[in-house]
């Protein structure tokens, strides 16, 4: 039996901050494993994996966290199994080993399933489903969450239902689904309120106030930021009690800063004031994620307050610092923030500038992200096809009713997919009017602009063009390409290309069919007498199969399906 002494040593070696490096912490534990049994075993090797992971040593991590597993299951430690699995399914989602994530995820279910371990069989669940999130497999991740969801009800497991809807709404928030999310979300806080384990309960309250603030629910906002701060400060008490001390100073900060965001929109600016000042305060020394949300929440502060250098500085910082990572959707979303407060502080040509380079990097990011998710949604209707077929194979001696039961099945998945595509169709004309709004503002901000010119020769230029293609509708003209543009300009091609491709970041060709491609939609929608073949050539189209590729292209949806859900929402 282990003494006393070295069990203390291996606790004060985990826990303790020694200047000594994790090198030589690992070294210690090492020679002391050998003597160590039970549970000060099990407590030296996760000490172990975690140093490893500390130090950045994926051989090592890998090593400890097999001979974790390898002595959990010999003590049939039934909790340090669950961790242990836990660990191992980290490990490859940090290091994208996407094929060992699928080979072990199912094996760690069964395993805990076999234990009734179902706090650490959804955790285990939620791996996979979280992994198809952050590599934009929506649907995948959508019904492994809901599968989860059915689990843990038959299981009557709170924490797997919590995991679930907490799941279910973040994936819905990420395809554009709000009214789903705030629900699903709502739903997880009410289950995971009663859970010992509050960490997926504090996120769950930090994305669904990010819902509602998409929905402008600004007094539900503060309800549940009031709930969040009281589970915090009783976790602390707790832990206090205990004899512990814990920060919790990165939840604070996110608490503050949606309760900030939530009276900004009720217009008390004075109380909005008061939680970013606190928020500042938990943000120091904080991740870049952290950061981003700081800014992009001062940016908003200070617009509504009026204050707009400090509104422009703060949305520049934060711009320059997502660059810096790469994160061109977080960095689109600052940069039209920083372009509302340029307009609103009567800079309109920094305004009018900020829009003409968001329209094409949104409209760039909104057609791959339509893409991406035609795709996979076809991929999935093609898996269910394939299985339904191999099921057709097997029932065919049955003889005809099992044909007809088929028969049923795949009309079923068909009407399940074209729901899908009619609820996505409709989050995409959502996005199509937004966009709509942002070129409005930028025509604002243009004609405001006009009365301080820049001066330079390609955006005078530009403005002509611009006018003639408006006011003149020469997009009309099926015939209009570069050189009878740039006749009616007054200029030549070369210059024509380089205003319009400076101003647009578009070339000739694809400036001229975002305009007969608007003119479209418009007409789609306000007046659905109107035929297609009518509307193809007043938009200044003379190729049916051509119209249609390019609406498809920019839309993410048909004429006919972008005319269909006009007529939905406004119905």
């Amino acid at each position: 039996m282990i003494s006393i002494k070295i069990l203390l040593l291996i606790l004060s070696l985990c826990f303790i901050p020694f200047p000594v490096s994790a090198g030589n912490e690992t070294d210690s534990i090492r020679q002391l494993l050998p003597h160590l049994q039970g549970e000060e075993k099990l407590s030296a090797l996760s000490s172990l994996r975690s140093l490893a992971h500390a130090d950045g040593n994926k051989d090592e991590e890998y090593r400890w966290i097999n001979e974790y597993i390898k002595e959990a299951k010999r003590q049939n430690d039934v909790e340090c199994i669950g961790d242990a699995l836990l660990s191992r399914l980290y490990f490859f989602e940090n290091y994208e080993m996407t094929d060992s994530i699928h080979k072990y995820h199912k094996n760690a279910i069964a395993e805990m399933r076999a234990f009734k371990a179902w706090d650490w069989m959804y955790n285990c669940w939620d791996v996979a489903v979280q992994y198809d999130l952050y590599h934009d497999r929506l649907e995948s991740a959508l019904r492994k969450a809901k599968k989860m969801y059915d689990d843990a009800r038959q299981n009557k497991s709170y924490y797997g239902i919590g995991v679930a809807l907490f799941d279910m709404g973040t994936i819905y928030q990420a395809i554009g689904r709000t009214d789903d999310a705030v629900y699903a979300l709502r739903e997880s806080v009410k289950t995971l309120r009663g859970e010992d384990n509050i960490t997926l309960l504090l996120s769950a309250y930090n994305y669904l106030c990010s819902s509602l603030d998409g929905l402008g629910q600004y007094d539900e906002i503060l309800q549940h930021t009031e709930d969040w701060k009281s589970v915090i400060d009783g976790y602390e008490k707790k832990a206090v009690s205990m004899g512990y001390t814990v920060s919790l100073d990165g939840k604070k900060l996110y608490n503050e800063l949606a309760a900030c965001v939530a009276e900004i929109g009720r217009g008390n600016l004075q109380n909005a004031g008061r939680h970013l000042s606190l928020a500042q305060e938990y943000a120091r020394g904080r991740s870049a994620s952290a950061q981003y949300k700081l800014l992009l929440t001062e940016c908003r502060y200070y617009t509504a307050a009026g204050d707009y250098d400090k509104a422009i500085e703060s949305g520049r910082k934060n711009a320059e610092m997502l660059r810096e990572l790469g994160d061109s959707v977080s960095l689109a979303t600052m940069e039209t923030q920083l372009a509302e407060a340029y307009f609103r502080g009567d800079n309109f040509k920094e305004a009018s500038a900020l829009y003409r380079k968001l329209l094409p990097e949104k409209e760039n990011l909104r057609v791959a992200e339509l893409s991406r998710r035609l795709d996979e949604m076809r991929t999935m209707y093609e898996i269910d096809t394939l299985a339904l077929e191999s099921e057709a194979s097997r029932v065919k001696l049955i003889g005809v009713a099992s044909i007809v039961i088929f028969l049923l099945i795949v009309l079923m998945v068909t009407a399940a997919y074209l729901i899908r595509l009619r609820k996505k169709n409709k989050v995409f004309y959502d996005i199509i009017q937004k966009q709509e709004t942002r070129e409005k503002m930028m025509k604002i901000a243009d004609a405001k602009a006009e009365d301080d010119p820049i001066g330079e020769e390609e955006d005078r230029l530009f403005s002509v063009v611009k006018s003639l293609m408006e006011n003149n509708e020469l997009y009309k003209d099926p015939t209009l390409n570069r050189e009878s543009l740039a006749i009616a300009a007054g200029s030549n091609t070369v210059y024509l290309a380089e205003a319009i491709k400076r101003n647009m970041g578009q070339t000739v060709s694809e400036y001229i069919t975002s305009y007969r491609l608007a003119h479209a939609a418009k007409m789609l929608s306000e007046n659905p007498k109107a035929g297609i073949g009518e509307v193809e050539v007043d938009s200044g189209f003379n190729s049916r199969s051509t119209f249609s590729r390019l609406f498809k292209m920019r839309y993410g949806m048909s004429p006919t399906e972008y005319r269909a859900v006009s007529r939905g929402k406004k119905s």
